[in-house]
């Protein structure tokens, strides 16, 4: 577990206004489609030995194996902060996506997001957005409703929405390694001593596709 003073002026500055979870730092990769969000979490989460939590929408529609419809949102939303809940024995968590995303994608689709996860999303907000650019290659995925067109709408609704939480953010940008290289620094600069555990060779690193 991670222990420091740093740590702990950061709890105290953010006690009260996320919700349960006053005792994590959470660091949520968010961006529109194929913004390669879930590598990122992925690969953070191996680099810095802590847990990750998937996209819960994703999750959703493999189970379902359709689209999603205006009634899934609040169940959409449930399932995000139980698995945040289950995952939160950890001093650091990353987040594939938080509410902001089931935020976005509602009004983007139906048009509004139900009060009851507008209010959730905003008592649980991420300590650092790392924004993923729309700058990789969009693709169609099975059961979902995106389009390349839709990709750049809820992109700046996302980004709307970050900036208006008023937490810390970097925009990531970049293809290949240098996607990861960006968040990796991202991260050490808001929480420079959080140990590395799984260190990156110098010159490897992941293929960016999708989410």
């Amino acid at each position: 577990m991670i222990a420091n003073e740093r740590l702990a002026a950061h709890r105290r500055w953010t006690a009260g206004t996320i919700g349960e979870d006053t005792e994590v730092i959470t660091i949520t990769v968010t961006g529109a489609e194929c913004t390669g969000k879930t590598t990122l979490a992925r690969e953070l989460s191996a680099r810095y030995g802590v847990p990750w939590v998937p996209e819960a929408a994703r999750l959703f529609v493999e189970q379902e194996g359709r689209a999603v419809r205006r009634g899934d949102v609040e169940t959409i939303a449930r399932m995000h902060v139980e698995m945040v809940g289950r995952t939160a024995d950890s001093d650091v968590l990353f987040l594939d996506t938080d509410l902001f995303s089931t935020v976005a994608y509602a009004r983007h689709y139906f048009g509004s997001c139900p009060r009851t996860v507008l209010d959730l999303a905003r008592r649980r907000v991420a300590d650092l957005y790392l924004v993923a650019a729309a700058d990789l290659p969009w693709e169609r995925e099975a059961d979902q409703r995106g389009t390349e067109g839709g990709r750049d709408a809820v992109q700046r609704r996302l980004d709307r929405l970050v900036r208006a939480s008023g937490r810390p953010r970097s925009d990531i940008s970049g293809h290949g390694p240098a996607r990861l290289d960006a968040a990796i620094r991202a991260v050490d600069a808001f929480l420079p001593e959080v140990p590395v555990r799984n260190p990156r060779p110098t010159g490897s690193g992941p293929t960016f596709r999708r989410a």
